[in-house]
């Protein structure tokens, strides 16, 4: 079979600009707006690594700080450049929880992390922890 014209090379690929950023207007913030980005590959790694704690052979699902943990890493500016660091987390989790919830929803869809995706992600911790332990073996 030939090879069709219209195949990327490495170059193609790595010079696509495929990370999608949105805009949304948050009422409770005076209708001011946010630019939303998605997660790079290695962004997503890293913010799910994050809420994984390895305790010798267990790991223990975080959730603490969860949704904050997502918007530092996909809030930006119009350059987008992201608005915050990881030292802002805190702070940033002490703003409406309904908010920030609205805006984790796009930012996990823009990441391509969608509902059932992070659902399973806790449900599997949860099948593998013993009804005594916080924890979930490996």
């Amino acid at each position: 079979m030939e090879p069709s014209n219209d195949l990327l090379s490495k170059d193609d690929i790595l010079g696509m600009d495929d990370i999608p950023v949105e805009e949304v207007v948050v009422p409770e913030w005076k209708n001011r707006r946010v630019l939303i980005s998605g997660l790079t590959a290695a962004g997503k790694n890293a913010y799910q690594s994050s809420l994984v704690e390895l305790q010798g052979k267990t790991r223990k699902l975080k959730l603490e700080h969860s949704t904050a943990k997502l918007l530092v890493r996909c809030l930006v500016d119009a350059k987008r450049q992201p608005l915050f660091t990881e030292t802002d987390i805190i702070r940033l989790g002490t703003k409406s929880a309904a908010v920030l919830e609205r805006l984790a929803k796009v930012a996990s869809r823009l990441s391509g992390m969608d509902e059932q995706e992070q659902e399973a992600l806790v449900k599997n911790s949860e099948a593998a922890q013993s009804d005594d332990s916080p924890t979930v073996s490996l």
